[in-house]
């Protein structure tokens, strides 16, 4: 696979710890959210927002996703490159929790992760 004309091998790529899954997390602003429908996966994008800590997950009306309180999800945000001189990636899961968020004029619901993992690739 190549990248701005260059190629790149698994051995390229370095695993990120809990704290800087956690950095690149909370400085997405946009992620594509999976989940299930009628036992068929479903990859949406969706807009996040922190608010009090809470991580806040919105998307577009007849997206055709049923985002409900309760839902287990997987989240990912990525900055894929070439723009920047460090491509990575952070996938979390957790379960959507309901909120109330006056200051906001979309619904949300807020996401609690249970689980980060993550990769970065510096290029050359």
């Amino acid at each position: 696979m190549t990248d701005a004309g260059s190629t790149w091998r698994l051995s390229d790529f370095v695993e990120l710890d809990h704290r800087q899954c956690l950095d690149y997390l909370q400085q997405s602003r946009r992620g594509h959210l999976a989940a299930t429908r009628s036992a068929l996966p479903i990859v949406i994008p969706v807009e996040l927002t922190w608010l009090a800590g809470r991580l806040l997950i919105a998307s577009s009306r007849g997206d055709g996703l049923d985002l409900s309180p309760g839902s287990v999800v997987a989240l990912e945000v990525d900055e894929p490159g070439p723009l920047t001189s460090t491509n990575w990636s952070v996938l979390a899961q957790g379960v959507l929790e309901p909120v109330q968020v006056e200051q906001v004029a979309r619904a949300h619901l807020a996401f609690r992760f249970e689980l980060l993992s993550g990769w970065q690739r510096t290029l050359d």
